[in-house]
């Protein structure tokens, strides 16, 4: 009877402290059937170097001697994320078309998820993020037929080199970089020959179908800061 207690009180205790190990961040590259993670669960696999007293050193392994530096980078320098280690970062980066691996400092770079999912059920829901390299991040809202989806960017309170329009916005009834749908790149807006109509304040879809609309901010591989861009559902 004793070791049936203490092993169902061992499955509680697995069970309720699983979800805290699974909402680690993923360091290195998603493998090719992986799926978009959960916001709580993201992929972490760019850097950019951000060194006080670049440039950084690359090192044969992870702790700082005098013997194994192999190479250095400098500063807003992209590269990828393999692994992490203690504060260490292994990356891979090319030089010469050769690519090589080695380990840098954590700290003296910037990175952030560069791939996850959010699934949004309250409103509104203010989007903003940031992207350091490639990478996608993307919003899911669930609407019911006749519902109407919102996107209102907050301009007055914009950030250095930010972007408001989603990359794309994708549903059951809407095609993916169709006219008139938002998009990061170019004027979305305007109809083909038109050079006049300013930049709408909000954007509206009513969905004629039930479904999952995903709005997706793509980096193209250059990164950048996104939002504020406030989402409601009426």
């Amino acid at each position: 009877m004793r070791k049936s207690v203490i092993l169902c009180l061992g499955l509680t205790l697995w069970v309720l402290f699983l979800p805290m190990v699974n909402a680690e961040p993923v360091f290195g590259p998603p493998k090719p059937a992986a799926s978009m993670p959960s916001r709580e669960n993201c992929f972490i696999y760019q850097f950019r170097v951000n060194d006080p007293e670049p440039p950084l050193n690359i090192r044969s392994s992870p702790e700082i001697r005098s013997d194994n530096i192999i190479g250095n980078l400098p500063n807003g320098r992209i590269g990828t994320i393999l692994s992490e280690q203690n504060g260490w970062l292994k990356i891979s980066w090319t030089e010469s078309a050769i690519t090589r691996e080695g380990w840098i400092v954590a700290n003296r770079t910037d990175y952030d998820c560069n791939a996850f999912i959010e699934t949004i059920s309250t409103y509104p829901y203010q989007i903003e993020g940031r992207l350091i390299g490639g990478g996608s991040h993307q919003y899911a809202v669930d609407l019911h037929k006749g519902q109407t989806l919102v996107l209102r960017p907050k301009r007055q309170n914009r950030p250095q080199h930010s972007l408001y329009w989603p990359s794309a916005v994708t549903g059951p009834d809407i095609a993916e970089r169709m006219d008139g749908v938002p998009n990061a790149y170019g004027y979305w807006w305007r109809k083909p020959g038109d050079t006049t109509t300013p930049e709408p304040a909000e954007w509206r879809w009513t969905a004629t179908v039930g479904g999952r609309y995903i709005i997706d901010y793509d980096s193209n591989f250059k990164g950048f800061v996104y939002g504020p861009c406030v989402l409601t559902v009426e």
